[in-house]
């Protein structure tokens, strides 16, 4: 999804771990995608947010990370407080085995 996705409409929180943005809440992204304007409740909770391309989420470095959970039936999000450990799960590799029944390797 783009950030003009998340303009585009009303979200609701469908998990977090931040008390200002808590489940269940309406809220709403404001401004450019490299300054993002957080309203929960109607009340700006959060400013200087970025929009992250690559991953599709809004974040602040070291505060908070914002992604999409659903769009159908309702548009839902999470809210993600950042710590020492998430900041540290950007970069390094990783490695996937498919066990499909059927397939020979």
């Amino acid at each position: 999804m783009t950030y003009k996705d998340y303009k585009s409409r009303i979200w609701r929180v469908k998990e977090s771990n931040l008390p200002e943005c808590t489940m269940g809440d309406h809220v709403q992204f404001i401004g450019p995608h490299d300054d993002v304007t957080v309203k929960c409740k109607g009340t700006e909770q959060y400013k200087g947010g970025k929009y992250n391309k690559g991953s599709g989420t809004i974040e602040k470095q070291g505060e908070y990370t914002i992604s999409i959970v659903a769009t159908e039936p309702k548009y839902e999000i999470r809210f993600e407080k950042q710590t020492s450990k998430s900041r540290g799960l950007k970069g390094g590799s990783w490695i996937a085995e498919d066990h499909t029944p059927g397939l020979v390797a």
